[in-house]
């Protein structure tokens, strides 16, 4: 078929990595077809370096929300703190899957910049369109194993509506060992704010079992 045949020359262009092909892979990007589209990003994956960076910014200002789709996806392979800024305002995009593939890049990058920005994020789109698991995964890519886990985890909780999206809050604790939040949650059980401490209670009551050994001790 034509779409086959599209999609074909594409992958052949992404093997050659010729970057004088790069206009027809790039208009690859808006083709009608599924298919040919996505191998179009696959194909300018292995063609894009840290020089392409502003040919990648010029497409996330297109009004062709494919365009800006494949321009954080693009970012995001790249793996460099350059781009950082930029995935953190495609955030911000009116397009869903641009937004959602903001919050995947930033992950893969993890760069610290990016915890604020998709803490913030976590709470504006709660249950909507960007699933709270892929926003908790992303911060959990970002924080690994560093010791800014707890500034992130009193951010959290330092934020008016934590106790509004409890369920959202413990999916992520939940991603890290007990031994990292649970204390911290156990610290804000003496707040002199109520509203802190019930929230607080109820989101240990959701981790549940992991929480009673640090619990047994106060």
């Amino acid at each position: 078929t034509n779409t086959e045949a599209r999609k074909q020359a594409v992958r052949t262009l992404g093997k050659i990595r010729d970057t004088n092909t790069l206009g027809f892979i790039y208009k690859g990007i808006e083709d009608e077809a599924w298919s040919v589209r996505q191998a179009s990003i696959k194909a300018l994956k292995g063609m894009i370096d840290k020089s392409s960076i502003p040919f990648l910014e010029t497409m996330l200002q297109n009004e062709n929300e494919d365009y800006r789709y494949a321009a954080t996806i693009l970012l995001g392979q790249l793996g460099s703190n350059v781009e950082v800024p930029l995935l953190i305002n495609a955030l911000g995009d009116s397009n869903e899957k641009v937004r959602r593939a903001a919050v995947g890049a930033l992950g893969l990058i993890g760069d610290e910049r990016a915890i604020n920005p998709l803490i913030d994020f976590l709470f504006q789109e709660g249950y909507s369109s960007v699933s709270a698991y892929e926003v908790s995964y992303a911060l959990k890519m970002v924080l690994g194993n560093r010791r800014n886990v707890s500034d992130a985890v009193n951010t959290i909780l330092g934020n008016k509506t934590t106790y509004i999206h409890e369920k959202v809050v413990t999916d992520l604790f939940l991603s890290f060992n007990p031994s990292e939040v649970v204390p911290l949650l156990i610290c804000h059980l003496e707040s002199d704010e109520i509203e802190i401490v019930n929230g607080v209670k109820k989101i240990l009551k959701r981790i549940g079992l992991p929480a009673v050994p640090y619990l047994i001790d106060i």
